[in-house]
């Protein structure tokens, strides 16, 4: 993984240590390899674009052996962070600091790392995000985080299913919904919504939520039977209840309804897609759109509303199960999984 200001992938990396004339294997050797996409090829075109200021490189590592390269340009934040405990502007070219944990500043580092990444990996969040609910393979991410991702982001639905449970329940005692039924409230049932809800005006409606902790146009995974479920039931009886800035037992909601003739539109592309794969006996199977929510997509969504969670449920996901992204508190508990940091002055 390569930090750097406002950016942060995961890129490849192949590491090796330094054999020594005299016999020692020390400091990591960070190769090209043979993929263009790797870590020392995006250092360097980040030092080319700044040919005439210093940078620092902090190298350590994630409990999922993860390496983390953080690239500090001379005068940014993290450099005016660092320099307070580190005097980096007094570090000679190519040296080496390292920082320990019995070292009197490595605790305000640590909470200064864990901080960074925590902000830097929420587009690595969303990445990971999609790839689980579309079922796509993405290079980045080690099978370890997906599946702990998927049970995660699992758990993350029916907290959201929750959530839209007890708001439903409050508007039924406001007479505004006179009935409804939460399909999964026992168990999965593999439907393509999520409740029935009749409202007191008799307008039924069918409502998949769709739970995630980021904002709002975080795109929506849809499966091509749900567009026909949709487009079979007509407006204005399908919605999506958008749940999204998920945090403990609080979230967002808007209402999205109205999206038959932007379904059809996609349905009858995806109908022609496999119509003509079959022509070279091909087919696509069971496969899914993300789109993100927008006027394009609804005619109709909603004003931002708060929803919370009353009924004393332990719904506490606050730490998160993705190594990388693991949110913690206390040192002992930081994803880092570092003894030590490296610090080095590059030209």
């Amino acid at each position: 993984m390569l930090i750097y200001n406002g950016y942060c992938d995961i890129l490849n990396c192949e590491i090796a240590k330094i054999h020594r004339a005299d016999g020692r294997y020390d400091a990591p050797k960070i190769s090209m390899g043979k993929k263009s996409d790797n870590v020392v090829n995006k250092i360097r075109s980040f030092a080319n674009e700044a040919v005439d200021e210093d940078f620092y490189l902090l190298w350590f590592g994630l409990d999922s052996l993860t390496p983390v390269f953080w690239l500090i340009k001379d005068g940014s934040g993290d450099y005016n962070f660092l320099n307070k405990f580190c005097d980096l502007e007094n570090l000679k070219d190519r040296s080496i600091k390292i920082l320990k944990r019995d070292d009197i500043v490595f605790s305000h580092v640590l909470a200064y790392a864990q901080s960074r990444i925590e902000n830097a990996t929420i587009n690595l969040q969303k990445d990971l995000e999609l790839s689980v609910e579309l079922e796509n393979e993405n290079p980045k991410f080690k099978d370890a985080d997906v599946k702990k991702a998927r049970s995660y982001i699992n758990e993350l639905g029916k907290q959201g299913e929750s959530l839209i449970d007890e708001y439903l329940s409050r508007q039924k005692s406001e007479r505004f919904v006179s009935e409804y039924e939460w399909m999964n409230k026992s168990n999965e049932q593999g439907k393509p919504f999520d409740f029935y809800i009749k409202y007191s005006t008799g307008l039924e409606q069918w409502i998949d939520v769709k739970t995630t902790e980021h904002e709002f146009e975080q795109a929506v995974i849809i499966s091509k039977n749900e567009i026909r479920f949709i487009t079979e039931k007509k407006d204005p009886n399908y919605a999506i209840f958008r749940v999204y800035s998920k945090r403990k037992l609080q979230a967002k909601l808007r209402r999205c309804s109205e999206c038959l003739k932007y379904m059809e539109k996609l349905l009858r592309d995806m109908d022609y897609m496999t119509k003509s794969m079959a022509d070279y006996q091909a087919s696509l199977v069971n496969y899914k759109i993300a789109f993100v929510p927008s006027s394009i997509s609804f005619h109709k969504i909603s004003d931002e509303e708060i929803i919370t969670y009353n009924k004393g449920l332990d719904l506490d996901m606050s730490v998160r199960n993705v190594d990388y992204v693991d949110k913690a508190s206390k040192e002992e508990e930081s994803s880092i999984a570092a003894d030590l940091f490296s610090l080095e002055k590059r030209i």
